[in-house]
């Protein structure tokens, strides 16, 4: 097994080759890495401007939430409240006499 170190065409034409083919993978991976970074960065910017329109809903969701609890205890002590006027009236508690002179 010996070593022949001559160069001729095929061997010149195979390391252009190569060269050339390792540079164009080279260059398309570099410009598709580009444009996946801009990508990666649109999308997460679309994904915040989503996260804060969800936060902005669900606030909006636990205030009203709260509004209608509270509603509902106001309307609840409202009631409770009419129920025990009308208890009253039933016994003439509240009623107002007038006098018999």
């Amino acid at each position: 097994m010996n070593f022949n170190p001559e160069f001729s065409i095929g061997t010149i034409i195979i390391v252009f080759s190569l060269a050339a083919s390792f540079g164009g993978f080279y260059y398309g991976t570099r410009r598709d890495l580009q444009r996946f970074k801009e990508d990666f960065a649109l999308a997460m910017e679309k994904i915040e401007q989503n996260l804060d329109k969800l936060n902005e809903v669900i606030l909006g969701l636990a205030l009203s939430k709260a509004r209608q609890d509270n509603y509902e205890k106001r309307t609840d002590e409202t009631f409770t409240q009419i129920k025990e006027d009308v208890r009253d009236l039933r016994k003439e508690v509240g009623r107002l006499k007038g006098n018999s002179t």
